[in-house]
C-alpha cells in the first residue's frame, strides 16, 4: 500500500521528531517504524550548552541513548560513535535545568540548532541518581567516563562553596592561589571561619579571564595564630567547574632567604561516604644522629554541614591490615578537629591506614593527612622541620591509577600500595621509563587494609622519569602514592614531597605555573595508553600571546617540560595557567612540580600541583 503525508511531516520526520508506524491486524499496535534518515558521513553528534545570556555552561553532563559526555570550557560537546536512530538529547548538572533545543534528536538531521541546549539556574536541581553514594550522580559520572559504581573513581568538579584548610601553627604562612579557567571574569567571595565554624571575615574580587590570583591568609583580620579553620570561596551556581586552585603552605628556615618546606593542597569536592588515608612515621633520614627524631602524623576531619554537628568513625589500621585503633570524633557545622594520625599509636617505625566513617554517609566533609618531620624525639617539640606533606582522604578505587616517578635531582623514589577493602585484593603494578617503555610488572596479594611499599628508583635510570600504574585485578579498591626524598651529603632529608595516584580523566585539564621566589616549575605529562597520542599545550603569561605546541608521546611514554625555561614565554616573579588537551578522555595524565634550589645546589623544596 502507499500513504500520503503533507510537507510539514515530511520536514518533522527529517528533522527526527516524527516517525511513522505501520501496523495490520496482527501487530494492531504496529509492527515496524520508520524515520527518513540522511545517508551519515559521520556518527558524531556535537552542539554547545549556554545559558540564555551566551554563557558557556562547562562540566555538564550530555547523553542521547547510551552515548555520554561533558561539556567543554566553551560548552561545547561532541558524542562520538552515536548509531544512527532517534534520541532524546539530555542535559544534567546541579543546580540547573538544561533543555534541548529541539526534543528529540535525529542522528545525521540536517538541523544542527536541534543539538544545542539551553541552561537556566534552579536550585532545586540536585545530582539525581548516585549508585556508588560518592556524590557524583551518574550521569555525570557516565559523562566523565569514571565508575559510577565506584565511590573511588569520580573526576572533581569543584561547584560553590568550595572549601580548603588554613593552619596558623608552627609559623606557617598560608597562601590560597585562586586561577579562573575560563575567558570571563569570575566573581568570587572569599569566608574565612575559626576552629569552631564562625565567620570572622569575607571580602569579595573579580578574578580576571585565564588569571591567577594569590592571597596571603595569614594577613586577613580574623586569622588566629596557634588556630586552625577552614576556607569557604562562594561563586553563583553558573560559574561552576570554572575554579581551579589550592591553599600553599610555606614555612621560613630562619633568616635565610630559604624554606624549611613548602607544600600545596589542592581544592576538591567534598567526601560522601568512608574516606582512607595512610600514614608513615619511618624517619627517612640516613644520617644516625637524626634517627630518633619523630615523623608526625596529624589528622584533619573537617565537617562541612552548615548548621549540624556531625560524627565521625576513625579506624586505624597497621601495615598488616590489623585494626590498633578505633575513634569517635564530633565535629561541629563548618568545624575542624584535628587528632594524631599515626605518630603515637602505632608509634615511630610503622606505617598503616586511616579509615574515616561518617555517621551521617550522605553529609559532605574533608579528610586529610599532613606529615611533619621535625628535628626532635617524640617527648620534645621541635624547633625546626626539614619536610612536611600532605594527603588527601579519598576512598580507594579499583580503576587503575596513575602516579609520576623520577630519579632526577639525586632523589629517591618509593611507592606506597595500600589496600582499603575488606577482602584480600590481587593489584598489578607496572614501571614505566617515559623514553624506555615499560621496566617492571608484577603482581601482589594485599591482604585486607594492609599496605606495601615498592623501591622505584630501582627501575630507572639515574636522572630519569616516567610512571607507575597500580590496578586492582581483582576488584577490590586500592590507594597509592609516590614519594620522592631528597638527601644531602650526610643522609639528612633536604625536602620531600608525596604525588597521590590518581584515575586519568578529563578532555581539558588545566593546572598552573608559579615563578617566583627563583622556582623552576616542570610539568610532567605522560600517555596512559598502549596507542601514540598527542596533547595540545597551552602555556599563558599575564603580558603576551599564549605558548602554545603539541605534545606527541609514544605507547606509555613521557616527557618533562620546563616551563621556567625561555620558550615557554613565562617571566619572572609571576605566575600563570597551563592547559592541556588531549585527543581523548583518559590518555593524559600530569602534574606541575615546583622545585626550588637551595643555594648550596641542592633543592630547598618540592611540591608537586594537580593538572586535572
Amino acid at each position: 500500500g502507499s500513504c500520503s503525508v503533507s510537507s510539514g511531516q515530511v520536514a518533522e520526520m527529517w528533522e527526527g521528531r516524527a516517525y511513522l508506524r505501520l501496523n495490520s491486524a496482527s501487530y494492531p499496535n504496529g509492527a515496524l517504524r520508520g524515520q527518513i534518515v540522511q545517508l551519515g558521513t559521520t556518527d558524531i553528534v556535537s552542539g554547545e550548552v549556554s545559558f540564555g545570556s551566551g554563557l558557556a555552561v562547562v562540566g555538564a553532563a550530555i547523553s542521547a541513548g547510551d552515548s555520554a559526555t561533558a561539556s567543554l570550557l566553551d560548552g561545547s560537546y561532541s558524542l562520538k560513535d552515536v548509531p544512527n536512530g532517534v534520541y532524546q538529547l539530555k542535559g544534567d548538572k546541579p543546580g540547573m535545568q538544561i533543555t534541548a533545543n529541539g526534543g528529540l534528536l535525529l542522528v545525521n538531521g540536517v538541523n544542527a540548532l536541534f543539538r544545542n541546549l539551553t541552561a537556566v539556574l534552579d536550585s532545586g536541581v540536585g545530582l539525581g541518581p548516585d549508585a556508588d553514594g560518592d556524590c557524583v550522580s551518574d550521569a555525570q559520572e557516565n559523562a566523565d567516563g569514571s565508575d559510577p559504581n565506584d565511590p573511588g573513581s569520580y573526576q572533581e568538579h569543584l561547584r560553590s562553596p568550595v572549601y580548603t584548610l588554613w593552619n596558623g601553627h608552627i609559623g606557617l604562612r598560608n597562601v590560597l592561589e585562586l586561577v579562573n579557567k575560563s575567558a570571563v571574569s569570575l566573581p568570587l567571595t572569599i569566608k574565612l571561619y575559626d576552629i569552631s565554624g564562625q565567620l570572622v571575615h569575607q571580602q569579595g574580587l573579580a578574578l580576571g579571564a585565564r588569571q591567577q590570583q594569590d592571597f596571603f591568609i595569614d594577613l586577613m583580620p580574623g586569622f588566629s595564630v596557634n588556630s586552625y579553620g577552614i576556607v569557604a570561596i562562594e561563586f553563583s551556581a553558573q560559574y561552576g567547574d570554572l575554579l581551579e586552585g589550592r591553599m600553599f603552605y610555606y614555612r621560613s628556615a630562619g633568616a635565610s632567604d630559604e624554606y624549611e618546606f613548602a607544600f600545596g593542597v589542592p581544592f576538591v569536592q567534598p567526601s560522601c561516604g568512608s574516606s582512607y588515608v595512610s600514614f608513615n612515621t619511618y624517619q627517612p633520614s640516613l644520617n644516625p644522629g637524626e634517627s630518633g627524631n619523630l615523623v608526625a602524623q596529624w589528622l584533619g576531619v573537617v565537617n562541612l554541614h552548615p548548621s549540624e554537628a556531625k560524627g565521625f568513625t576513625v579506624r586505624r589500621y597497621n601495615e598488616n591490615g590489623e585494626q590498633i585503633g578505633n575513634y569517635h570524633l564530633v565535629v561541629g557545622p563548618l568545624g575542624r578537629q584535628d587528632i594524631e594520625g599515626g605518630h603515637q599509636n602505632p608509634g615511630t617505625y610503622r606505617y598503616g591506614l586511616n579509615e574515616i566513617i561518617p555517621d551521617d554517609p550522605t553529609s559532605p566533609y574533608i579528610s586529610q593527612l599532613f606529615r611533619y618531620g621535625g628535628n626532635a624525639p617524640p617527648t620534645a617539640a621541635p624547633s625546626t622541620y626539614s619536610f612536611a606533606f600532605p594527603l588527601l582522604g579519598r576512598a580507594g578505587t579499583a580503576r587503575a591509577v596513575y602516579a609520576p616517578i623520577s630519579n632526577g635531582a639525586g632523589g629517591e623514589n618509593w611507592v606506597e600500595i595500600t589496600s582499603t577493602g575488606a577482602d584480600t585484593d590481587e593489584v598489578r603494578v607496572q614501571f614505566y621509563s617515559n623514553a624506555d617503555g615499560l621496566q617492571h610488572n608484577q603482581t601482589l596479594n594485599l591482604p585486607a587494609y594492609s599496605q606495601v611499599h615498592i623501591s622505584a628508583s630501582q627501575y630507572l635510570a639515574p636522572g630519569a622519569s616516567g610512571s607507575v600504574v597500580v590496578e586492582s585485578k581483582s576488584g577490590g579498591p586500592i590507594i597509592a602514592q609516590s614519594m620522592f626524598y631528597f638527601r644531602d651529603g650526610a643522609g639528612s632529608i633536604m625536602s620531600m614531597y608525596g604525588s597521590q595516584s590518581r584515575e586519568a580523566l578529563g578532555l581539558e585539564m588545566f593546572g598552573s605555573y608559579n615563578r617566583y621566589i627563583n622556582l623552576v616549575d616542570w610539568l610532567r605529562l605522560f600517555n596512559t595508553k598502549n596507542d601514540t597520542t598527542s596533547a595540545l599545550l597551552t602555556v599563558y603569561n599575564p603580558s603576551q600571546a599564549p605558548y602554545q605546541a603539541t605534545v606527541v608521546l609514544g605507547p606509555h611514554g613521557g616527557v618533562d617540560l620546563g616551563l621556567h625555561e625561555s620558550q615557554y614565554l613565562t617571566q619572572p616573579n609571576s605566575y600563570g595557567i597551563v592547559q592541556l588537551t588531549a585527543e581523548n578522555v583518559g590518555e593524559i595524565a600530569a602534574d606541575v612540580l615546583r622545585l626550588r634550589p637551595s643555594a648550596g645546589g641542592g633543592v630547598d623544596f618540592a611540591a608537586p600541583t594537580s593538572v586535572r
